[in-house]
């Protein structure tokens, strides 16, 4: 059994690691990771990764994968569709929209926590792992989750208010985001308003091309406001 301990070490801001093939645990927790690289490691049963920057999680290959822990990162989904044997999952204080377990495996993991992830909304299973899962997500307050075994996932889409007879979606890309925030709407935008995690205006402004430049903002949480002629769209975002 080979164990790899990087944990608490600030300094790490990405990592690649191959060639490691007899490796089971992985401890990269509270660094400051927002690139990860693993290559081969078809032993690998334990994986932490708390409290670092990631926006994404790729444990396709780990085949062997039982506990994943990442609290505390900026994922906005989770792929765990390769990955029977998991028993524990932690994966509390991100951004996650949705998540996908439908692996095969004798059972829903006995320990799935999911707690304090706000746009949650979408969480795919086993069909016969639909009424635990639901019990577990319905625990930490997920009370109008779609649990289904489909595994179809949608862009979400924001939350709009707007006078009767109007319709149309407005939707806005990526998410997290790093320089400019694309917004996808068949209505033309008056204005943005973008607010930080204590609720004040730090940004109005209006947009060109359906695109705003956001890479003055510091890396957080933030909610934007989108101002139409009739009706406005309010949705969290992450700057990276």
């Amino acid at each position: 059994m080979a164990v790899i301990n990087c944990t608490s070490n600030n300094a790490l801001t990405n990592l690649i690691i191959q060639n490691c093939s007899a490796v089971t645990s992985l401890d990269l927790g509270n660094n400051s990771l927002s690139t990860l690289q693993l290559n081969t490691l078809p032993l690998l049963q334990n994986l932490v990764l708390n409290h670092n920057e990631l926006t994404t999680l790729d444990v396709a290959n780990f085949s062997n994968l039982q506990s994943l822990s990442a609290v505390g990162n900026f994922l906005t989904s989770a792929d765990l569709n390769a990955n029977p044997l998991l028993h524990t999952v932690y994966l509390s204080e991100n951004q996650l929209q949705n998540v996908k377990i439908k692996n095969g495996g004798q059972n829903f993991p006995s320990t799935f926590h999911i707690f304090n992830n706000t746009p949650f909304q979408y969480l795919c299973c086993d069909a016969e792992d639909i009424a635990i899962a639901t019990s577990k997500i319905n625990q930490q307050g997920y009370t109008s989750v779609i649990v289904d075994s489909s595994c179809a996932v949608t862009p979400p889409i924001l939350s709009v208010a707007e006078t009767p007879g109007k319709s149309g979606q407005v939707s806005f890309y990526p998410n997290p985001v790093n320089e400019v925030l694309f917004i996808k709407s068949d209505e033309k935008v008056v204005k943005t308003e973008i607010y930080d995690s204590a609720g004040r205006v730090i940004m109005t402004t209006g947009i060109k091309d359906n695109s705003l430049n956001v890479s003055p903002l510091s890396k957080g949480n933030y909610i934007i406001k989108i101002y139409f002629k009739d009706k406005t769209a309010t949705q969290k975002f992450i700057k990276i």
